[in-house]
């Protein structure tokens, strides 16, 4: 279950730099000139601060010390550019409000003019590319991620392996003490029962001599 955990971690941080990667490179270009941009980037950036609260939630399941502070400050960078680029382009629609028919009919075509510089079509066609190109680059990223998390359980495997190797070969070398030890107890237990009676009989003669001496002894006394 920890590594269950610490995968999605893993994978919610990697989604959470892919997408402000690809926020990032919207909010690089003029903004309060494009609509179409800062609704995109309005959008992104929601999802951003969404996948921000479920990354905290994943920290505190796996009982680790982080937090996304650290995406929601560039997360929060990014709102206040589109913020900025938004009052930037309000600013100029109140200046530049048309006082008469022809002045609207200028802005409408300056807008439409805007407005063709991309078709609807083609800014489609390149929002399908960034997702399938984010897409495509998460896919290789687990890949990567799976291959060297197989790596790392081969090389763990050789490890142990070669702990019960040496493990192995510890008993053995015990084995082949204990042996010896049994072989040297008992030849000194034989040692000792062979020697052991003549220093009885040694003992007993000397305490018998002893004994006569002394009964000798008291007879010249006496």
């Amino acid at each position: 279950p920890a590594a269950g955990a610490t995968m999605s971690t893993a994978r919610a941080e990697m989604n959470i730099e892919r997408l402000l990667n690809t926020c990032n490179r919207l909010a690089s270009q003029n903004l309060a000139e494009r609509e179409d941009l800062r609704e995109q980037l309005q959008t992104y950036t929601n999802h951003l601060s969404t996948s921000a609260d479920k990354l905290d939630e994943l920290y505190r399941a796996g009982s680790e010390a982080k937090s996304a502070d650290v995406y929601r400050r560039k997360i929060n960078a990014l709102k206040k550019k589109l913020k900025e680029a938004t009052a930037a382009t309000d600013k100029e629609d109140a200046e530049q409000r048309p006082k008469d028919e022809g002045l609207r009919r200028r802005k409408t075509a300056r807008q439409e003019l805007l407005q063709t510089d991309k078709p609807a079509a083609e800014q489609q066609e390149l929002n399908k590319q960034q997702q399938e190109d984010l897409q495509e680059t998460i896919t290789q990223d687990m890949l990567s991620m799976a291959q060297r998390m197989k790596q790392q359980s081969h090389a763990t495997h050789d490890i142990l392996r070669e702990d019960n190797m040496a493990l192995d070969e510890a008993n053995q070398i015990t084995d082949r003490n204990s042996e010896m030890l049994n072989e040297a107890n008992a030849k000194l237990k034989a040692q000792l029962e062979e020697y052991g009676g003549c220093w009885v009989w040694l003992m007993m003669l000397a305490v018998l001599a002893v004994f006569v001496m002394m009964i000798v002894f008291i007879k010249i006394t006496a």
